[in-house]
């Protein structure tokens, strides 16, 4: 494909070529007026001679509100009927004046032929884009013309002498090269049109507008919308001209802005495409009074530095080993090389020649094409990542159903050990209980022993608990089921389904009550690991006491329960591990438990959007603060 690409190019560079024909005129000179008064009168005047002034090129004046006026000569080297051609199309109001046979001492006579593209295009002497003039040379003598030029577009001129055979054979050569050219930009956009509609993504439009506009921009810069468009509203044609031109500009700031990867966190390059966009799209209002040379003066400044950027940007892109990135690159270095002389040149500060009107043409297109290659490539890694996006996804479907399968025997075994368990726990506690009723000892170490028996199976029901818990906190399916609870009655509750004697240790702080929304059963088995976790960590004669407040949080309302201990507290370095699965204690090796209580207390907050933490406290013992909000975290 990119063989047959170059091939295009190199065809069209080819066929350009073949439009190097006819003969320069000589003597150029050029006499700038200024406020636009004179005529052929006073610039044939004897005394009018001195004023002009030789050009050494062809005319570049620029954007400007002059009127200029150009004598030359014309010695043909065959006698006969010649054409006359002055580029570019865009010109407003061209006047040749033709030298008349006059016999010596008259006054000279002139025919004068008008054309430019404020004249209705019917009106045209010969039908071409551009303004031709028959010119009638009976002999090869030298003879000097005058060329009256007056337009709001840039004030340039380019003039060859035909004979009428080689015109027209480049003509169709010409028309032959330009229907290329607009063929292949209409497959640029019906390509992209075709990716928008299918892929629904914004750049596509953005992309096919942008080459719609370029195409439509060339149709006048190259006097097709005069020829063929609208032939008899020369004023609407030129100001068609101008209205692309700016839109021209506009158009490629979103392109080219998401190529290369300008995105708001470059906050002066995204500023710039934005002024790009929006700085055009005002000036357009400049075509309804004098001031268009100027705006069209400010764009034109304006997109010199952008396109630098462009290069640097896209060299960047290249450098990091990004495929877009090289076509991009080569795209940009491209219409730099012939958009920066054309701008140049219509500034009138670079001399230019018709080649370089028609270069910016020729580049626009090759950044068309190498922009819609690195679209291309983009499409390719972008598709690429999605089969892999796929292959992984797929990998942990299968991963994800192994390890369901792994979890629901995990699950399985859990209930079955913790319901074998469960079961002879129930059976030694009722035994030690109808054993004290029984035998009612009186000594005290008979009846410490029945009490350790109670405990020690309490402490195994507990894990046992802890365990089903951690499973189901753990588990992906698990969803909060919320229900209007009362903060203050679940902390009471949570009170008693502590240890035995717990009752007496925990005092509460807390208003009568504190409607909230939550799971009932998770935050029950939050608030009893917390109480579980002071007391077994605080001396067995210290209290433990348990504040709950209603508590704003990042703007957030909640409730907050906050347990204090007595115990030997919790270093600051191991806040963060304290919160983690099988976690204990330092120095507490001789405490009881799995290290699941925090954990599971850390889970359930998450579950309902809360938050849990270990607070700052002077002195002994730790500070524990479960916070959730009054409405639950949406699932």
């Amino acid at each position: 494909m990119y063989f047959r690409l170059a091939r295009w190019i190199i065809l069209l560079c080819w066929s350009a070529t073949a439009l190097a024909g006819g003969l320069p005129v000589a003597g150029l000179a050029l006499l700038e007026d200024v406020d636009g008064s004179e005529t052929i009168a006073s610039v044939t005047a004897a005394e009018a001679a001195g004023r002009f002034r030789p050009l050494n090129q062809q005319l570049n004046a620029g954007y400007t509100h002059s009127t200029h006026w150009l004598r030359f000569t014309v010695q043909p080297p065959v006698p006969g009927e010649w054409w006359l051609e002055v580029q570019p199309p865009f010109l407003d109001d061209i006047r040749l004046y033709e030298p008349l046979p006059a016999s010596p001492g008259a006054t000279p006579a002139f025919r004068e032929q008008r054309g430019g593209d404020h004249q209705p295009f019917a009106t045209r002497e010969i039908a071409y884009r551009a303004f031709v003039a028959r010119v009638n040379l009976p002999d090869t003598e030298p003879r000097t013309f005058y060329l009256r030029l007056q337009t709001t577009s840039t004030s340039m001129a380019f003039l060859r002498l035909w004979q009428p055979r080689e015109f027209q054979q480049a003509a169709a050569m010409e028309y032959l090269l330009l229907g290329l050219f607009y063929g292949l930009m209409a497959t640029v956009l019906v390509l992209n049109l075709l990716y928008w509609a299918w892929l629904r993504d914004s750049f596509y439009g953005y992309f096919s507008l942008h080459v719609l506009i370029l195409g439509l921009l060339y149709s006048a810069v190259n006097g097709f919308v005069s020829q063929f468009m609208i032939v008899d509203d020369p004023m609407f044609a030129d100001r068609w001209l101008g209205f692309f031109l700016f839109a021209s500009f506009s158009a490629g700031s979103p392109v080219y802005r998401r190529m290369l990867h300008v995105e708001r966190d470059r906050p002066w390059l995204f500023l710039l495409f934005r002024v790009q966009m929006v700085l055009p799209l005002l000036l357009m209002a400049s075509l309804f009074t004098d001031l268009y040379s100027e705006a069209i003066r400010m764009s034109v400044m304006l997109m010199l530095p952008v396109i630098c950027v462009y290069v640097w940007l896209a060299y960047g892109l290249w450098r990091a080993g990004q495929r877009d990135g090289a076509f991009l690159l080569v795209g940009s270095v491209v219409v730099a090389l012939g958009s920066v002389p054309l701008m140049l040149t219509m500034l009138g500060i670079y001399p230019g020649d018709l080649w370089m009107v028609h270069s910016r043409q020729i580049t626009q297109f090759v950044n068309i094409l190498a922009v819609q290659l690195a679209v291309i490539a983009h499409m390719r890694d972008t598709e690429a990542a999605r089969h892999e996006a796929e292959a992984r996804a797929h990998q942990a479907e299968i991963r994800a159903e192994t390890e369901g399968d792994a979890q629901r025997e995990h699950r399985q075994f859990i209930a079955m050990l913790t319901h074998e368990l469960r079961t002879p726990l129930s059976v030694i506690d009722g035994a030690v209980q109808s054993l004290e009723y029984l035998h009612q000892p009186e000594d005290g170490e008979t009846r410490l022993r029945y009490r350790r028996i109670r405990r020690s199976v309490g402490r195994i029901n507990g894990l046992v608990s802890q365990f089903l818990a951690k499973d189901r906190v753990d588990d992906a399916r698990l969803r909060v089921r919320p229900a209007s609870l009362d903060g203050v009655a679940l902390a009471r509750l949570a009170v008693d389904s502590c240890v035995e004697g717990a009752t007496d240790r925990v005092g509460i702080d807390a208003p009568a009550a504190l409607p909230f929304r939550g799971d009932a059963a998770l935050v029950q088995v939050a608030l009893v690991n917390l109480l579980d976790n002071a007391l077994k960590y605080s001396p067995p004669a210290s209290e433990v006491g348990m504040l709950v407040e209603a508590m704003e949080r990042q703007g957030q309302a909640g409730v907050a329960w906050t347990v204090f201990d007595g115990g030997a507290g919790i270093t600051s370095a191991s806040w963060d591990e304290v919160f983690g699965k099988y976690v204990r204690g330092e120095d507490h090796g001789h405490v009881s438990g799995a290290g699941l209580g925090l954990y599971l207390v850390r889970r359930i907050a998450e579950l309902h959007g809360g938050v849990v933490e270990i607070l700052e406290r002077e002195g002994w013992g730790a500070v524990l603060r479960l916070w959730l909000p009054l409405q639950e975290k949406p699932q």
